[in-house]
């Protein structure tokens, strides 16, 4: 069944979550951490597999919206599914065009509901974050912060200072 609501999302979203037996596990867990693309979703639960990142009590399902453009979408959609959520998103602030970056961290802000926990951004990037040189080509970026964490390139305060930005939004 497709629901029709105010937020104006349709079939998409909803076969975006259900049509994947992986992602129907964002019904099952405590909380949902809302994330831009793959490279997050594997960085952060490799940390939570290795214990550097504390499972809230009931679960963490870490969630790629395929963008920050769809990240108020899914903050609406778990909002109607009365779903516990946090975001995390890149500020892009080494844009150039810093307009875009801001209108889109005030849509995102704008879209917090009563099942949206927290809400954080990672200044400029999660590579910038991090430290680390951004991949070669875009979809090759999990691998890298994959290969880059691994190889020791990521300084330990920057390490600590990211498990700890995750773990205050999800716990």
């Amino acid at each position: 069944m497709l629901m029709k609501s105010k937020f104006g999302y349709g079939s998409c979203e909803i076969l975006f979550v259900v049509e994947s037996a992986f992602r129907c596990g964002l019904f099952f867990a405590e909380c949902v951490l809302l994330v831009e693309g793959m490279t997050e979703v594997v960085f952060i639960n490799y940390l939570v597999a290795k214990g550097c990142i504390e499972l809230p009590k009931g679960g963490l399902f870490v969630l790629d919206c395929l963008g920050k453009y769809n990240m108020h979408r899914f903050m609406n959609l778990l909002c109607e599914f009365k779903i516990n959520h946090s975001v995390m998103y890149d500020s892009d602030n080494k844009n150039k065009s810093k307009e875009k970056p801001k209108k889109l961290a005030r849509l995102i802000r704008e879209s917090r509901n009563k099942y949206t926990l927290k809400i954080g951004a990672l200044d400029p990037d999660i590579e910038g974050f991090l430290g680390i040189c951004e991949a070669d080509k875009p979809h090759r970026k999990p691998q890298h912060l994959m290969f880059q964490y691994h190889q020791e390139a990521i300084a330990s305060d920057k390490l600590d200072k990211f498990t700890e930005i995750v773990n205050g939004l999800v716990n």
